[in-house]
């Protein structure tokens, strides 16, 4: 049982993360890679999404969890169709899914994914604030005082 505790915590930190980034809550940062962005929670855990390039088109978004020793507790795939890269079995994955009523792959799916991403890229990056200004200046543009 311990695995399914475990899937059940870490499925409610993924889901407090979206939350609280869609609430403006959580202090996204660029990292050095354009594509990856960070945050760190207290002092103990960074929590990260990427996003991957594949062969033919395809785009995997990334969700981990760090400890502040820098070893991952977890990561979630899009391309995995929201498959958990945590141990869990077949039995284990049985129970959760009597327990939760819901199939595993239906708890995340790559548009959750996909949207934390987006979420996290543009509050890293300030992406609001920036276009704000832009439609700003083009208003002054069009009134002919810039």
């Amino acid at each position: 049982m311990d695995s399914i505790n475990i899937l059940t915590k870490y499925l409610a930190v993924l889901s407090k993360v979206y939350t609280l980034t869609a609430q403006n809550k959580i202090k996204w940062e660029q990292t050095a890679s354009p594509d990856d962005f960070t945050a760190k929670l207290g002092e103990a855990y960074l929590i990260s999404m990427s996003l991957e390039e594949l062969p033919y088109n395809k785009t995997d978004y990334i969700f981990s969890i760090f400890d502040d020793k820098g070893q991952m507790l977890g990561v979630v795939s899009s391309i995995d169709h929201g498959k958990m890269e945590i141990a869990i079995n077949d039995h284990d994955a049985g129970i959760l899914e009597t327990l939760m009523g819901t199939n595993m792959k239906t708890l995340i799916t790559a548009d959750v994914l996909r949207d934390l991403y987006n979420r996290a890229r543009v509050k890293a990056l300030g992406i609001e604030k920036k276009i704000g200004d832009l439609s700003n200046l083009l208003d002054d543009l069009e009134k002919g005082s810039f």
